[in-house]
C-alpha cells in the first residue's frame, strides 16, 4: 500500500472502515471503504485499485466532518475477479490531502447578508407622497406598486392620484401607515402590542399587501394566548383571515376546555363559535 501526500505532513490520525456489503441502504451489494481523517476539513484525492482485475476508482471529495465513503466495486465484481486469496482481499490505494479551495470553507461567521430596500434604494428620491393625518410619507412610486396592487392599480391608470403623485389617506393614523410603509423598506416594526398589529393588519389588509399580511400573521399567531384569543378570533373573522382561523381553531383544539367557560366565548358570534367547535 501506498500513502501520497502533497502536505509537508500526513493528516494524524486517520484510519479506514471496510462495509463488505455497503455501508448504507444506498450502497447495499457493494464494496465500500470510509476513510476518517483528522484534522478537519479536507479536501481528498482517492485512488483505489485492485491488482490483477480492471477495478480502479478515482474520486475527489470534500468533507467537513472528515468521513469519505468510496464505492470500490459491487459483490458480484469481486467474486468474479477471483483476487480472494485464503479469505483475504488486498486493495491497494493512493491519496492526496489538500487544503479545501476557499470557496468550499465553511464562513467563520454568518453575518446579516440581506440588504433593507430602503438602503438598497436610498440614492433614488423618492417620487410618490402619501398624506396621512396633514402628515406626509414619501416613498417610490414603483416600490409601493410592487408591495400593494391597489397602489398598483391607482398608479397605471389616468388617476388623481397618478397625475399629482400623491395620495390621501383617511382609514387609517399616521402611526399605522407609516409603520406598514417602514416595514416594507425593511425598517423594524413598531408596533409591538396586539392591538397594533391588528390595526397594522387592518392597513395591509385595505391595501392587499399580501407578504406583510403573511408576516404580520404569523407575528400574530406567535402571540396568540387565553388573554387575547377572543381579539385575534374576531379580527379573523372581521377580516376573512384564513391564516388568523386556521392558527384560531387549531389553539381551540388545544385549550377549549378552558376558553369555553369564558364570559367572552359565550358572547361570541353564534356562526364563529360554531366552527371553533368544529374544530374538536
Amino acid at each position: 500500500m501506498s500513502v501520497v501526500s502533497k502536505e509537508k505532513s500526513m493528516p494524524e490520525p486517520y484510519f479506514f472502515e471496510s462495509y463488505p456489503n455497503g455501508d448504507c441502504k444506498e450502497n447495499e451489494g457493494s464494496l465500500c471503504l470510509k476513510l476518517h481523517v483528522y484534522p478537519r476539513p479536507l479536501d481528498v484525492k482517492m485512488v483505489y485499485w485492485i491488482e490483477g482485475t480492471e477495478i480502479r476508482v478515482e474520486t475527489q471529495q470534500y468533507n467537513k466532518s472528515g468521513t469519505f465513503v468510496t464505492k470500490i466495486c459491487t459483490i458480484e465484481q469481486l467474486m468474479n475477479s477471483n483476487v480472494i486469496v485464503n479469505h483475504e482481499l488486498k486493495i491497494e490505494f493512493e491519496i492526496v490531502f489538500m487544503k479545501p479551495h476557499a470557496a468550499k470553507m465553511p464562513l467563520a461567521k454568518k453575518g446579516k447578508t440581506v440588504a433593507a430596500v430602503y438602503a438598497l434604494i436610498k440614492s433614488n428620491e423618492p417620487d410618490f407622497t402619501i398624506v396621512v393625518d396633514k402628515k406626509v410619507i414619501m416613498v417610490h412610486r414603483n416600490f409601493i406598486s410592487l408591495i400593494s396592487p391597489v397602489f398598483r392599480a391607482m398608479l397605471e391608470h389616468d388617476t388623481i392620484e397618478s397625475r399629482t403623485n400623491r395620495v390621501n389617506i383617511s382609514e387609517c393614523s399616521f402611526k399605522v401607515v407609516k409603520d406598514v410603509i417602514d416595514f416594507c423598506y425593511g425598517r423594524r416594526l413598531k408596533a409591538d402590542t396586539i392591538d397594533e398589529i391588528m390595526q397594522d393588519l387592518v392597513f395591509a389588509d385595505m391595501y392587499c399587501m399580501s407578504g406583510v399580511l403573511k408576516c404580520l400573521s404569523k407575528l400574530l399567531i406567535k402571540q396568540l394566548n387565553k388573554e387575547n384569543f377572543i381579539s385575534i378570533v374576531e379580527h379573523a373573522w372581521t377580516y376573512s383571515s384564513d391564516t388568523l382561523k386556521k392558527a384560531c381553531c387549531k389553539f381551540f383544539k388545544s385549550n377549549h376546555v378552558a376558553l369555553a367557560l369564558t364570559q367572552e366565548f359565550c358572547e361570541l358570534d353564534s356562526e364563529i363559535s360554531l366552527v371553533l367547535q368544529s374544530s374538536l
